[in-house]
């Protein structure tokens, strides 16, 4: 069976290395110059840094199925986030408390008792077999669902609101309480890496499997059919056509309506004699989006600690000025004058960094199998996340009858 395959990220990458490994011939057609789609990294003189902010959530078990976690170079981030409010520069501490007992009472007196033990059962919820339940029930908004679970407002403003807004890349927190659930699961039950090639790595790693695939970089699709790809003004026939390309790709090339919102990040990057972040965990804002405060979260980069990386999201994102003074400045309320001897490395901006999902949407699966015979991968087909990525290059292959690699090992063995 020969099989075209339109984008060379993680969904289209794992649909490629099973086919070829069962036997069949495959081509990719990627429209950029390198392959790993939003899952990419850049090189900046002696540092890579990923284009947006990423991390690895060990307790995803479909990445388990596909990545071998001893070939990765990763450091873990600290089971704990940390606040700061830039008014007074006061920060606090929320941790896991069953992974780092000795959080407890900094996190009690961060939050109070009685959310304290709300987080906790919120936690104990939490389906170590099964991470992806709660996405099988219809829920509320997050921040309605925050107060179903009667969270206070100081902890929903403070620290859930900033902190499932860098989650979701979306200021008003648009999203379904069940992945919050979700996303609060793999959090709670696994570790959270960041790796040394950057988060390129993991694509990297599916793409070298590769032997007999053909992959055709830049290589823009103009057009596609069940069994047809158009490129360049060639078409070329397939068996099979798979479209595993993001959101608003594949809604432009299945000729649907375009998106009402786009999600947009920058991750800006600078060089500091003396980094005010001593732990490798995130700092996220307790003011964002009040007064002027831009900056969703902080954190050092772990193979380089002497950079400081913000994240910046939404309209914030679009709108960021080259100087980024803006930005030192804000970060001057955190930090103090130190902040003006950083030097500013580099800034990388992603539109359409995560696809949009109903809120009213219940489920794993969001888009049918295929549209008009092309077959949809891609984590708007499921829920956007590496496992709902993976997920979705998997259910494509079981649409195929073809195995899938290495299905047999332990989802469990690799975690870290």
């Amino acid at each position: 069976m020969k099989i075209g395959v339109v984008g060379a990220g993680i969904s289209g990458l794992a649909i490629s290395l099973a086919a070829e490994k069962a036997g069949h011939e495959v081509v990719i057609f990627e429209s950029e110059s390198d392959i790993g789609g939003r899952m990419s990294s850049i090189r900046f003189g002696p540092y890579i840094i990923d284009i947006g902010f990423h991390v690895l959530h060990t307790a995803y078990p479909s990445l388990h199925r596909w990545i071998d976690f001893s070939k990765l170079e990763f450091e873990e981030m600290e089971k704990c986030t940390e606040s700061i409010n830039p008014d007074t520069g006061r920060r606090k501490i929320l941790a896991d408390a069953i992974s780092m007992p000795l959080k407890l009472f900094p996190t009690l007196r961060a939050t109070g008792l009685r959310d304290g033990l709300r987080l906790l059962r919120w936690r104990l919820a939490s389906n170590r077999k099964d991470i992806e339940s709660p996405l099988d029930f219809k829920s509320k908004k997050i921040m309605d669902g925050f107060k179903e679970r009667g969270f206070s407002d100081n902890l929903v403003q403070n620290i859930l609101r900033p902190l499932f807004a860098g989650i979701t890349l979306d200021p008003d927190l648009e999203e379904r309480m069940s992945f919050a659930s979700f996303t609060w699961a793999a959090m709670s039950l696994g570790s959270m890496v960041m790796l040394k090639d950057g988060i390129q790595a993991i694509p990297n790693q599916l793409a070298n499997k590769l032997i007999i695939t053909q992959l055709r970089l830049n290589s823009k699709v103009d057009a596609v059919s069940s069994t047809t790809i158009t490129c360049n003004k060639q078409t070329e026939k397939f068996d099979k056509v798979v479209l595993a390309t993001p959101q608003n790709v594949s809604f432009q090339l299945l000729n649907r309506k375009p998106l009402k919102k786009v999600k947009k990040t920058a991750t800006i990057v600078f060089n500091s004699p003396k980094n005010p972040l001593s732990r490798h965990r995130l700092l996220i804002n307790e003011k964002y989006g009040l007064n002027g405060n831009k900056i969703l979260h902080a954190h050092l980069h772990p193979f380089h600690p002497q950079l400081v990386i913000a994240t910046v999201i939404g309209e914030d994102a679009e709108s960021l000025k080259d100087n980024h003074d803006e930005i030192l400045s804000e970060f001057e309320t955190w930090f103090g004058k130190q902040v003006r001897e950083w030097e500013f490395v580099a800034v990388t901006k992603v539109d359409n960094a995560l696809p949009l999902i109903d809120t009213e949407h219940k489920g794993r699966i969001r888009e049918p199998i295929s549209d008009k015979g092309i077959l949809l991968a891609g984590d708007y087909t499921t829920h956007p996340s590496v496992q709902g990525a993976l997920f979705s290059a998997e259910r494509v292959i079981d649409h195929l009858n073809i195995p899938i690699p290495d299905k047999t090992i332990n989802a469990t063995s690799s975690q870290t």
